[in-house]
């Protein structure tokens, strides 16, 4: 299990000192741009992954990463959960996140039971996306395979935008619509070829 994402996304999202809010010409007004890590095989992406499941995407709220906080008896917490992203926060230290609530169908590595729901947070909203990331609730699939990271105390996380989520139909998977347009060639061509990969690894 990984430190808190609080912790997490700020310091990768220094990749959002890197996000400088960032004036693009797109139909929003600013975005955000982070350094995400590169998986070029099925194999790589689900090594990284703590956990791999298919879900489905329930609800989602917005909500806000802020420097962490230490209380007075030492617990670290994240003073802007729950909160709705203001102007001058998003301007400032902030980062503006969606939070998703998914039901997981299939636990395929983890111990995730199906039937339960999670949380998995991602950077931006809908007024201020993330450049590389298709928020989960804006995904035409009724169910998805996701790539998780597990945070102490927070979120889940996909361990990159492109490689962490597939569209399912059926048993298919298909392309991820990317936010320029373009569709990205997913890593597997079906839930059977990503259990084979795992039980292959598991073997070795």
């Amino acid at each position: 299990m990984k430190p808190r994402l609080v912790r997490s996304l700020v310091v990768m999202i220094a990749a959002l000192a890197t996000i400088g809010i960032a004036s693009c010409s797109s139909s929003y007004t600013n975005e955000l741009s982070a350094d995400w890590p590169h998986y070029s095989t099925l194999p790589q992406a689900l090594s990284a992954a703590d956990a791999v499941i298919v879900g489905k995407t329930l609800s989602s709220r917005e909500s806000l990463l802020l420097p962490e906080s230490t209380a007075a008896n030492g617990a670290v917490a994240n003073p802007g959960e729950g909160t709705a992203p203001s102007p001058d926060e998003i301007g400032g230290s902030a980062v503006p996140i969606t939070i998703a609530t998914v039901e997981v169908i299939e636990s395929i590595k983890g111990s995730l039971p199906p039937g339960t729901t999670i949380e998995i947070g991602q950077p931006g909203t809908k007024a201020q996306r993330e450049v590389s990331t298709v928020l989960l609730e804006d995904i035409d699939a009724a169910e998805m395979v996701l790539l998780l990271s597990a945070y102490e105390s927070s979120p889940y996380s996909l361990i990159s935008p492109e490689s962490g989520v597939m569209p399912l139909a059926g048993e298919r998977i298909t392309a991820l619509k990317e936010p320029a347009g373009s569709s990205s060639t997913p890593l597997a061509s079906d839930l059977e070829e990503i259990r084979n990969a795992l039980r292959d690894k598991e073997g070795a």
